[in-house]
C-alpha cells in the first residue's frame, strides 16, 4: 500500500519526498522525529499515537507552517494561472491584488478566557490555547483548534468554566 502511495505523490508531485518511518514511535522520540518534516502524515493505527502526533505538530507548529504556505502558494498560483480571469474580474468588481504581511494573516495561541472550554491549553503557557484563525483582508475564512479528547481532562475544563457535565 505505501509503495502505491508514494508512486501516485511523486507522479502528481515530483518535489515531494516522501519517507517512511518504521522505527517505535515513543514520547522518547516522537518530538524528535516529527520535527524533522515538514508535513506528517499520520498512518498510525491506535488512538495514544494519533494524539501523540497531533500534539507534536502543534507543539512545533507544523500545521501553521504549511497553512501560511498553502496560502502564498494558492495565492502566487491563481496570480499567473488565472492572470486573464482575474483581469476580468476586476473590471466588474474592481479590487486591488492581495499584499501579504498586511492583508493575509493568521492568529493563534488565543487567551483560554474567550475560547471554548474544550480546547486544549498551550504547553508553554496555560492561559493560551492551542487555537488558530486565517484572515484575508479582514475576514476570517478558517478557524481551528485542537480538542480536548480525554473524557476526565475535557470535565475538568468544564468544571473550570463553571459548566455541568450534565448538562452537555
Amino acid at each position: 500500500m505505501m509503495a502505491l502511495i508514494v508512486a501516485y505523490l511523486d507522479k502528481i508531485n515530483f518535489s515531494t519526498q516522501i519517507v517512511e518511518k518504521k522505527e517505535s514511535f515513543r514520547t522518547s522520540n516522537a518530538l524528535d522525529i516529527v520535527s524533522k518534516y515538514d508535513v506528517v502524515v499520520d498512518g498510525t493505527d491506535n488512538a495514544p499515537s494519533h494524539y501523540m502526533i497531533n500534539d507534536c505538530c502543534i507543539v512545533l507548529r507544523k500545521v501553521m507552517d504549511i497553512v501560511d504556505r498553502l496560502f502564498v502558494a494558492m495565492f502566487d498560483s491563481l496570480n499567473v494561472k488565472c492572470k486573464k480571469e482575474l483581469e476580468a474580474i476586476g473590471r466588474q468588481y474592481p479590487f486591488e491584488p492581495l499584499k501579504y504581511g498586511t492583508e493575509f494573516y493568521i492568529l493563534y495561541k488565543y487567551p483560554q478566557a474567550v475560547r471554548p472550554f474544550y480546547t486544549i491549553p498551550c504547553h508553554e503557557n496555560p492561559s493560551y490555547n492551542n487555537s488558530f484563525d486565517v484572515f484575508i483582508e479582514g475576514e476570517e475564512i478558517i478557524s481551528g483548534a485542537q480538542r480536548v479528547h480525554v473524557h476526565e481532562f475535557l470535565e475538568k475544563r468544564a468544571g473550570v468554566y463553571g459548566i455541568d457535565v450534565k448538562t452537555i
